[in-house]
């Protein structure tokens, strides 16, 4: 039988959860103004002038998704660590392409190594996000929802 106060302090989210969902977050956020910086202060041509914009809907996407992983939610973890990287790799390209063309931003730098970050944090926040769910599960079953 399982213990129920047990479950109860494992439903929580640990520190480790909701830095790592929280790291994402503001991966998030410094890829929605990034993407406004390089509207606002370059003229892009061609299929360049979409970068910007598939820069926020990422940003927008990691916000909502880190929201979830600091709640410990298992599937936000998984899904967070596959769009950190992808947030890691689109901005590294996109910093690159920029300083090729002279187009020096601090910001740029900044946001690609708190990417970096969110990779480590919510890698290590797989575990407790699982260990969270499956005890919210347990007390589920015994007729304890907690309501997180």
């Amino acid at each position: 039988m399982n213990d129920p106060e047990r479950d109860f302090s494992s439903a929580n989210p640990s520190l480790v959860v909701r830095l790592g969902g929280g790291a994402l977050v503001l991966s998030g956020v410094l890829h929605l103004l990034l993407g406004l910086q390089s509207i606002l202060t370059v003229r892009w041509l061609d299929a360049m002038a979409y970068g910007p914009y598939a820069l926020m809907a990422l940003g927008v996407v990691a916000i909502g998704v880190g929201w979830k992983v600091t709640l410990a939610r298992d599937w936000a973890a998984s899904a967070g660590l596959a769009l950190a990287i992808v947030l890691t790799l689109g901005t590294a390209a996109w910093t690159a392409l920029n300083f090729g063309q002279g187009i020096f931003s601090l910001l740029s730098f900044g946001t690609v190594s708190v990417s970096v970050v969110s990779i480590v944090g919510t890698a290590l926040a797989i575990d407790g996000c699982r260990r969270a769910t499956a005890a919210r599960r347990r007390l589920r079953a015994e007729g304890l929802d907690i309501g997180i």
